[in-house]
């Protein structure tokens, strides 16, 4: 059985640099750790120095200790596609799409114990694919394909289902801790090529929902809390949208390739992507 590695980096902004095809200085590699056979999102808690990395084929998060590199293995539901992690209640969210006829579930970890209780979303359709958290709050959200945000009272483990617009499939979420606002992006045509999108914003004091065009192909989602600019990534249109968080009114549109993921660094204000 081969064993995945997770490479650790001296600086994580290295990862940007190597994607937008320059080359890191100074940087190096410090330790390579075996991570499960199928590695595919990692969070981290800058708080207590723990990473934690998610082995989709086997139902597993792998914890890795940031200072000893030691690892410890947490079982989870089956198909885990997002993780987010709650710094201020050191609490890790596991978005489990399901298998078959099982149900979609979070895992919910103790990050002091590695406990863990289940939330149930639904059923094998809910098919979680992002998730993130509000650490003011204490609120969790997680886009469902199957049409609708879940929100997750991190207090009480409590659901309630907001619904976005009938055709539409979230694809990934962010959250503005400042703003209270989550951001949500959906493609609305999933059988026809090109499939048109919108961004639906979420209220998060009322759960409030309005829909925003956002052209085609849309596949990311990020934003900036510093300046209240949201960053929309098109494969399709081979853009990136910058929108005023204030208006959700468009300012620019930028060429970028075949962006696929979007990241942006608020305390330098640039935008990373992944084409």
């Amino acid at each position: 059985m081969q064993y995945k590695k997770l490479l650790l980096v001296v600086v994580a902004l290295s990862i940007g640099a190597a994607i937008l095809g320059t080359q890191a200085q100074g940087q190096s590699i410090t330790a390579e750790v075996a991570v499960g056979l199928t590695p595919d999102v990692v969070a981290i808690n800058p708080v207590t120095n723990k990473v934690y990395v998610t082995d989709t084929g086997l139902g597993k998060v792998t914890v890795v200790d940031g200072a000893t590199n030691a690892t410890s293995t947490i079982t989870v539901g089956s198909l885990p596609q997002a993780i987010a992690v709650n710094t201020v209640t050191n609490k890790i969210y596991v978005a489990n799409s399901g298998l078959g006829l099982v149900s979609s579930t979070i895992t919910v970890i103790d990050g002091a114990t590695n406990a863990t209780s289940t939330i149930t979303l639904g059923s094998a359709e809910s098919k979680p694919c992002s998730i993130a958290v509000n650490t003011t709050t204490n609120k969790i959200y997680v886009s469902n394909y199957s049409g609708s945000v879940t929100v997750i009272d991190g207090s009480t483990n409590a659901t309630s289902n907001i619904s976005t617009p009938s055709g539409t499939f979230p694809v990934s979420l962010t959250v503005d801790v400042t703003t209270n606002k989550i951001y949500v992006a959906c493609v609305t045509t999933a059988l026809l090529f090109p499939p048109t999108q919108t961004l639906s914003v979420i209220d998060g004091s009322n759960n409030a929902l309005t829909s925003v065009a956002a052209g085609q192909g849309l596949f990311g989602v990020a934003l900036n809390i510093s300046t209240d600019r949201i960053y929309l990534g098109s494969d399709i249109l081979n853009t990136f949208v910058e929108l005023d968080g204030s208006t959700n009114g468009a300012l620019i549109s930028v060429s970028a390739g075949l962006p696929k993921c979007i990241a942006v660094n608020s305390a330098t204000g640039k935008v990373y992507y992944v084409t």
